[in-house]
């Protein structure tokens, strides 16, 4: 009879383990999504990647979304859309995406707020690029 309700206890604590993690909000997988803080940056230059700095970029915190990721950012208005992560930042940490405008005025409009981020694809392996440099240009 003690063994039941050990096993009862063991997989209650199971499910809740299932649920936390089915709603702690970090992506980190293709189809995970969570509520990030969005930015935007109008600096022009070379993104930690190497390509230079174009609209549908984004930096974040490579700990949370590796270069090479590919977001969709909803819920924040004009600025929704499918970004790659190509850049980092130093003040751009954990569940941070700093969106690239070529706009300044349009990223002081988005100033900062909370947006949706689903993770389309996790990452990426530079290596794996033989024909094409990130920034279009041939090898």
């Amino acid at each position: 009879m003690r063994s039941r309700g050990v096993l009862a206890v063991i997989a209650v604590a199971v499910l809740a383990g299932w649920a936390a993690i089915g709603t702690r909000g970090e992506p980190g997988d293709a189809g995970e999504d969570g509520v990030f803080e969005i930015t935007a940056y109008c600096l022009r230059g070379t993104t930690k990647s190497g390509a230079r700095v174009r609209e549908g970029m984004a930096a974040a915190d490579p700990r949370v979304l590796p270069l090479g990721s590919t977001i969709e950012v909803g819920g924040s208005g004009d600025w929704d859309g499918i970004y790659t992560v190509m850049d980092t930042g130093a003040a751009v940490r954990g569940r941070h995406v700093d969106l690239y405008l070529r706009d300044c005025g349009e990223a002081l409009e988005l100033g900062r707020r909370s947006a949706r981020v689903t993770v389309i694809r996790r990452g990426w392996t530079p290596d794996a690029v033989e024909d094409e440099r990130l920034d279009g240009e041939s090898r």
